[in-house]
């Protein structure tokens, strides 16, 4: 910039910024590079017009603006005084016609690939283009930073003002020009925070992107702009105009409430956003409106809708929302973005409405139809996104959509153009109908979807139930041979005949038409026998597989009111244990078929009830489909007619019977002819029996999962003919992989349409979609992708499947809201049902169906059918589950899996969830990852951000030490897992499940294991599912553990090392907590004392259980009891209430203990201390809770007690009077304790907590007589093995907060000592005794009128005096006041200091009682006096600290006083409560102690500073420590994290809300943070 001279420097603003930041980013980018070219038909004075041009220059400020941000902090736009202009001409008059138009496309091209440098060049620059004499292009060139299309007008109006002055001699007459500087100046006045809130509550809740659809073809780098230009009718024009002057909006609303609604049909949304370009120009500037800069801005337009809603009702909500950003149109989208969930995600494409077009209007100064002819105006504008819509003003609106032609094609936009003008007849024709009524789809769209993709009409006989269907194979082949297992084969006739005896006897049992048996077996020809059996009968069939949970089978059996269970013997012992046996019929029972095998009569009809599938719920409980038999008999004829199977096919039975495709399955088998191969759970897991199987019983059709067939070899299946893929998504790589080997069908269908809807076949088809298809509807079945609205949805636009025909469910048991919103009336076809699938899909061009994801939380993995919401229902029931989301995620090798995030109660649990889980859900729905967070991600709104949550592949990195193998073993494994896993990395300790491993995985592990010559059963997978684990199988290694166990493994391993059984350590909820349960193998239950000893001895604290359970563990996983701890063992029916029995009980016990101390005959007389004869008046409570996380062997612990009772005097003590005169009676340690017991360790949790409240009320609350008895009580309440509390209830004449600690510690040491075996040595701790004999020495070296003086304690009086006379009389006290609240400071030192309560509560007093010195007694632990300290003493030994507090002092000079009265108390042995209550003191200082007598019998002032607190001991904050008290209590804590509690209670009724004003206005002013009040 040397040598220039300058006239001006301003920042930008954020617009300029976000340009500048883009140019810098992409210096070759074309974005923000603006061309218009002007056509004009008028012969040019080219002089005249270039000195025009230098004039404009110098008029306009920002055309001389160049922009500096290489060499400073922040960017600046410097105005420079002159800049150098000159109009470039190039000639080309002399060139054909088809040359000129070359020479412009190309020189348009090659001017904006010129460019500007923004700190050096003239950002503006003009060509002129000389056609012919009379004809010529003016080419206007400049970077979008220095103005925006409105300026262009402005600018150009002046340009030919100028150039006219000049053709007519004389100066151009214009008024000085407004600086854009002005603007920069204004905005920088404007409030940002408040305009980023504005935006910030606009655009709440807004989660998810609008954008407008692509089709099929794919985004690549660069930018292709076209454009697509049309025009609206001047009729249709004219119409929306009314329709904007009757809503009293303007023509852009209309149009942004349009698009708004075409974007939500687009997106199956009723909330979108998109980019609306508005200019930017606030009002109150004066001369915006002829200013020359950059004003324009893009905003977020977000356009919400309801289905009742009109569409003259949302322009004016539009106009709402409009009119209402119009004072923050100036933020940057930059930063509105940043305020929202999606950040730049927000916005995909731009609208622009116009309202400033550069037209021959522009220069029109005479209305006489302007200067000069010009005949055409066109604009070059690229932005950096992929589409943009503009709309010109006009008699006929000018629609441009210009885009990127990498991204959308032109043939998609055409599509785009009929639906906008669709929605624009729709508004026409009637303004005021609701939203849901107006149509996107073109009648040729509705034509082609309803009449050519769902022709489907096929003629089936409708009145034929399944089983008359079986009956008609029957009769063809009856010798055929109809079903085959590893047991043996049916014939159609056997099978017959089996099926109608069985048939017979449901009958005589009441089965009769919409009548529902169970059947519960496993996959063999038990199953096909069993529901021929039920469908003879009348009745219909509910397969249930026996891999599900109990109290699933027993939630299905009991919703269905199915009272029949078919089993077979290797069912029934499992069924017997979850069911009544009156329920049960076994199908192996011959007796079963000795009767009649006659055909039973028919009762039932096609429509009836055939069977029911439970499938995944939202609710946390499945949901029964009912189906009937007529959707069978259009299936039958669909494999017959349309996928050509006959009597030569062998189909595969290869699915749960619990799944839909099992009946698939049968119907493609014995409803056709075929033979059905059925396979055993066994071979299918096992690659290499499957594949022998299906070759040796020549299978020719299979239906089976994606995930399944990934990991076949179509070489190993030669007899195979056709393979069909259903259940989940399968990819282009299986489909060329197998139909180069036989034919590829991919199906799909609910549950709630007979199993499939539609089908899709591969036929070596070029041009295929991304995903492969879902295919078109089958025979007698309409699919219909709808809109939110339940309109059709056209090609390529994703809406929901709705499939109609014949094959529709009745609904579901028992839930009859959801039925009737799943389950609707066909708006296409009268008298016809649909289901609605909650399966987003689009139509392709052929008419097949891609399958695009769920619409709600419902997902298939590995074909199962999930619903996300019941997995996370069930998660939330777990105890101590305060938050949890499932997702279904690809992880590592493309499979998906659920995954878990949850947040515990309590952030330090450790448990093993999906074991847990296995009692509630089948091991299908237990999330394979589990992801513990300390809390869940929010979005702007408050709701979860799912899309935050952290990937799969990284949960095991989050949760896990990364423990590499070791041994050689090791290595070998975790190399064949990490191939198998697709993992890069992998730890000796990771559970195959929890790396993303299922029963499919396994498989292909067995496979490569056996390839390394390791030998192993699916079954060793499931039991030794770590490398770890896996290798010390196959070593035979039993490892010992020297030292104590640390984790389940070692403390399994331990278990066996000792007793030679198994053991299994499970984390289980217990309530709202979590406990740790050992189960061992039931034949060591005579063992179970030695076991408590070994576990307490050699297992860490942290791993010890908390209870131990005796059972066989080859007993299933899903079948661990329900309540892993009994019920209550009191006898609540008992006429005495229990509570009453415990407290006898225990009473009992505790006059056991206190004889075993005060019965003995000798006592020593010990004097009380001061401090304690205060106690004996008030009659205060105190005392202490001890947890103890660990086994306690009771006898142990009674010992340590021992030495506790041994160390501490006043433990066995009494209190006695003699003349009046207390003392202490100290009796001899006894030689051994007995300490009452609570085990509540077999009681439920609620009764847990009502044991431990009852306690606390009972001892804690209760203030017994101190005379003659001791002067606390103590009880061990045990919860568990590993959970105990010593609950110590005392009176303050013995137990203050040091002592708690003291206590606890000592418990400890001794008991540690006593473990360990150690001795301790004691000689010098200090007794309780010692304290007394040094605070009753008196003060040193300082004499009574120095005492009143140190502590102007005449002064104290007198001010205490002044409170005293305004507070209610003696008898009207009768209430108490108390305030709770809370500081947060963001020095967290400086809540460990007491200076903060002490000042406040001065402040109060002088606010609340006017005294200019507030008299406070401030509590100290009296515990440390001339070098002597008693920390280690348990007793009372507080003293009240006089302070004659100064309210106005700073927090230093208060803290740099009150350290001095402290250090004078400790220097000079003064002990208040000694001088108060010590008759020997009381002579040597009689000013003193009459003061402080006085001041005490008043209504003492007192603050208590508690230090750091925590919740494991009883509040002393009950009503009991304040009612009756006569004394204002001020006291403080705080916590770890810098939260200070401060509690103040007023021994009379007060007005609560003035206190907290006082409270809060007093916090405010010490240390700039309020309180909060609780």
């Amino acid at each position: 910039m040397n040598g220039v001279q300058i006239k001006n420097i301003y920042r930008l603003t954020p617009m300029q910024e976000g340009m500048l930041y883009h140019f810098i980013l992409h210096p070759e980018s074309e974005v923000h590079f603006e061309q218009t070219v002007i056509t004009m038909e008028e012969s040019l004075q080219l002089d005249h017009l270039d000195q025009s041009f230098r004039d404009l220059v110098e008029r306009f400020d920002i055309l001389r603006t160049v922009f500096h941000y290489k060499e400073s902090k922040k960017p600046l736009q410097i105005v420079l005084k002159q800049r150098e202009a000159a109009i470039q001409i190039e000639d080309i008059s002399d060139q054909t016609q088809d040359e000129q138009t070359a020479f412009l496309e190309q020189f348009l091209v090659k001017d904006r690939r010129k460019r500007f440098d923004l700190e050096k060049d003239l950002l503006f620059r003009i060509t002129v283009i000389k056609l012919s004499e009379s004809k010529y292009k003016m080419v206007w060139s400049f970077h979008h930073i220095i103005m925006d299309g409105w300026c262009l007008g402005i600018v150009a109006k002046d340009f030919f003002h100028i150039y006219h002055s000049y053709l007519q001699n004389k100066k151009a007459e214009l008024a000085p020009p407004y600086s854009f500087s002005s603007y920069v100046t204004w905005l920088g006045k404007q409030n940002k925070q408040e305009g980023l809130s504005f935006w910030r509550d606009s655009l709440d809740g807004f989660d998810q992107q609008s954008p407008l659809p692509v089709e099929y073809i794919s985004t690549g780098k660069g930018y292709q702009r076209e454009s697509i230009v049309f025009r609206i009718d001047r009729e249709t024009t004219a119409n929306l105009e009314q329709i904007a002057r009757s809503n009293d909006v303007t023509l852009s609303i209309v149009f942004h409430s349009l698009w708004g609604l075409l974007l939500q049909r687009y997106n199956y949304a009723n909330d979108v956003v998109f980019g609306s370009v508005v200019s930017g120009r606030p009002s109150e500037l004066v001369g915006v409106e002829e200013m020359v800069g950059l004003f324009v801005n893009t905003i977020p337009m977000r356009i919400r809708s309801e289905s009742k809603q009109t569409f003259s009702e949302l322009l004016r909500q539009v106009q709402q929302f409009f009119t209402a950003t119009s004072s923050y149109q100036y933020l940057s989208l930059a930063d509105i973005q940043s305020e929202t969930a999606l950040k730049q995600n927000l916005i995909q494409h731009l609208m622009v409405f116009e309202n400033y077009p550069l037209t021959e209007d522009t220069f029109d100064e005479d209305g006489k139809g302007g200067l000069f002819g010009i005949t055409d105006v066109q604009g070059y504008e690229q932005t950096s996104y992929d589409f943009n819509l503009c709309i010109i003003p006009g008699k006929e609106l000018e629609i441009h959509f210009i885009y990127n032609a990498l991204a959308y094609s032109d043939a998609y936009l055409q599509k785009v153009r009929a639906h906008l003008n669709q929605l624009i007849q729709s508004v026409i024709h009637n303004p005021d109908q609701p939203i849901a009524k107006m149509q996107m789809v073109t009648d040729e769209e509705q034509a082609l979807i309803l009449q050519q993709w769902n022709d489907t009409d096929m003629l089936v006989d409708q009145t034929l139930t399944i089983d008359q269907l079986f009956k008609e194979q029957v009769k063809k082949e009856p010798h055929q041979i109809a079903l085959v297992d590893q047991e043996g084969t049916y014939t159609y006739q056997e099978l017959d005949d089996k099926s109608d005896a069985l048939a017979h006897v449901l009958r005589e049992k009441g089965v009769k038409p919409g009548s529902i048996v169970a059947v519960m077996v496993e996959r063999s020809t038990a199953y096909s026998l069993a529901i021929l059996s039920v469908l003879k009968a009348g009745g219909a069939f509910l397969p249930i597989s026996t891999d599900h949970p109990s109290e699933r089978i027993s939630y299905m059996i009991e919703d269905s009111g199915a009272n029949i269970v078919l089993v077979h013997n290797p069912t029934v012992a499992y069924a017997e244990r979850i069911l009544p046996a009156s329920t049960l019929m076994n199908l192996d029972d011959m007796s079963l078929y000795k009767g009649v095998t006659s055909d039973v009569q028919t009762l039932h009809r096609c429509n009836d009830l055939a069977y029911v599938i439970y499938t995944s719920g939202s609710t946390g409980k499945p949901k029964g489909v009912r189906l009937h038999h007529v959707g069978i008999a259009n299936l039958q004829q669909f494999f017959i007619n349309d996928l050509g199977i006959t009597q030569k096919d062998k189909v595969l039975q290869f699915a749960s019977i619990s799944f839909d495709a099992s009946v698939w399955e049968f119907t493609m088998g014995v409803l056709t002819g075929a033979r059905l191969v059925i396979v055993s759970k066994d071979v299918v897991l096992d690659p290499e029996a499957f594949s022998q199987y299906l070759q040796r019983h020549e299978v020719t059709v299979a239906t089976l999962p994606p995930t399944f067939v990934t990991y076949l070899e179509p070489e190993n299946f030669p007899t195979l003919q056709t393979l069909i893929t259903a259940g989940s998504a399968a990819n282009w790589e299986l489909v060329h992989k197998w139909s180069a080997h036989c034919r590829y069908i991919n199906a799909y269908g609910p549950t709630e349409t007979t199993i499939c809807a539609t089908t899709w076949t591969y036929e070596g088809q070029e041009r295929l979609p991304q995903q492969v298809p879902i295919g078109k509807p089958i025979a007698n079945t309409k699919a219909y992708v709808l809109d939110v609205h339940g309109h059709l949805q056209p090609q390529g636009i994703p809406g929901e499947l709705a499939v109609a025909g014949i094959g529709v469910a009745d609904g579901y048991i028992n839930r009859e809201e959801l039925t009737s919103e799943k389950f609707v009336a066909d708006p296409f076809i009268a008298g016809s049902r649909l289901y609605k699938t909650g399966d987003m899909v689009k139509w392709l061009a052929d008419g097949s169906l891609e399958y695009l994801g769920r619409m709600d939380n419902q997902v298939k993995i590995r074909g199962f059918r999930i619903e996300l919401d019941e997995v996370e229902n069930v998660i939330l029931s777990q105890a101590g589950v305060k938050e949890a989301v499932v997702l279904a995620k690809k992880v590592q090798g493309g499979d998906t899996s659920l995954i878990a995030y949850l947040v515990w109660e309590q952030p330090e649990w450790n448990r093993d969830l999906r074991q847990e889980l296995l009692t509630t859900l089948p091991a299908y729905m237990v999330p394979t990852y589990i992801h513990i967070l300390e809390k869940m991600p929010i979005t702007p709104n408050g709701k979860i951000d799912r899309k935050a949550l952290p990937e799969p592949v990284m949960i095991r990195e989050a949760g896990k030490q990364l423990n590499p193998p070791v041994t050689e073993k090791e290595i070998i494994l975790a190399e064949i897992w990490k191939e198998v896993l697709d993992l890069e990395e992998i730890s000796v300790d990771d559970h195959f499940y929890d790396l993303g491993g299922h029963s499919i995985k396994a498989i292909q592990l067995v496979a490569r294991l056996h390839k390394e010559g390791i030998e192993v059963k699916i079954q060793t997978i499931f039991q030794y599912d770590t490398v770890r684990g896996l290798a010390g199988y196959l070593d035979t290694v039993n490892r010992i553990r020297t030292t104590k166990a640390k984790d389940k493994k070692e403390l399994e391993t331990l278990i066996y090392a000792h007793f030679q059984v198994r053991s299994n350590y499970v984390e289980v909820p217990f309530g709202n907590k979590n406990r740790a349960v050992l189960y061992v193998e039931g034949n060591a239950r005579d063992k179970h004392q030695e076991i408590l000893s070994l576990l307490r001895m050699s297992c860490d604290p942290t791993i010890q259980p908390h209870a131990i359970h005796y059972r066989d563990l080859l007993q299933k996983a899903g079948e661990k009891e329900k309540h892993q701890y009994p019920e209550a063992t009191l006898d609540e029916k008992e006429s005495l209430p229990w509570q009453e029995r415990l407290v006898n009980d225990l009473d009992q016990k505790l006059l056991r203990y206190s004889e075993a101390i005060v019965n003995q005959q000798s006592f020593i007389k010990q004097p009380l201390s001061p401090s304690q004869r205060y106690h004996v008046q008030e009659k205060d409570i105190s005392g202490t809770v001890i947890r103890f996380e660990q086994m306690i062997e009771t006898k142990l612990l009674e010992k340590a007690f021992l030495g506790v009772l041994e160390r501490h005097h006043l433990l066995r003590c009494t209190l006695a009077f003699e003349q009046e005169e207390p003392y202490w009676k100290e009796y001899p340690c006894p030689s051994e304790i007995v300490l009452p017991v609570v085990d509540v360790s077999n009681d439920s949790d609620d009764r847990k907590d009502e044991v431990r409240q009852l306690l606390l009320s009972e001892y804690f609350y209760k203030q017994d007589d101190p005379i003659g008895s001791l002067s606390y009580k103590v009880i061990l309440l045990k919860e568990s093995e590993k959970e105990y509390s010593l609950i110590f209830p005392a009176s303050h004449l013995i137990f203050d907060l040091i002592s708690s600690e003291v206590l606890q510690n000592d418990i400890n040491l001794y008991y540690e000592a006593l473990e360990n075996g150690t001795d301790l040595s004691e000689n010098d701790r200090n007794t309780y005794w010692d304290f007394v004999g040094q605070i009753t020495k008196g003060p040193v070296g300082i004499e009574d009128q120095q005492l009143m003086e140190e502590f102007d304690l005449h002064a104290f009086e007198n001010s205490l005096l002044s409170i005293e006379t305004q507070l209610p009389s003696s008898s009207a006290m009768d209430g108490y006041t108390i305030v709770t609240c809370e500081l947060d400071m963001d020095n967290t030192q400086e809540t460990e200091n007491a200076r903060i309560p002490i000042a406040l509560l001065a402040r109060f007093c002088k606010r609340s009682y006017g005294v200019q010195k507030a008299p406070i007694f401030l509590m100290n632990f009296g515990r440390s006096f001339m070098g002597n300290h008693f920390f280690d003493v348990l007793g009372e030994c507080i003293d009240h600290i006089p302070l004659h507090i100064d309210p106005s002092w700073s927090l230093d000079q208060l803290e740099t006083y009150v350290k001095a009265r402290l250090d004078v108390t400790k220097e000079r042995n003064i002990h208040f409560t000694n001088i108060a209550q010590n008759p020997d003191v009381t002579e040597k200082y009689p000013l003193s102690n009459q003061t402080l007598m006085r001041s005490l019998q008043m209504t003492p002032m007192i603050c208590n500073f508690l230090g750091e607190q925590n919740k494991s001991q009883p509040s002393e904050y009950d009503h009991l420590f304040i009612k009756g008290k006569k004394r204002v209590l001020f006291e403080a804590s705080y916590t770890s994290t810098g939260k200070m509690t401060i509690f103040m209670a007023l021994p009379y009724r007060a007005d609560e809300r003035k206190l907290r004003v006082i409270l809060e206005e007093e916090a405010k002013k010490l240390i700039g943070s309020p309180l909060v009040i609780r």
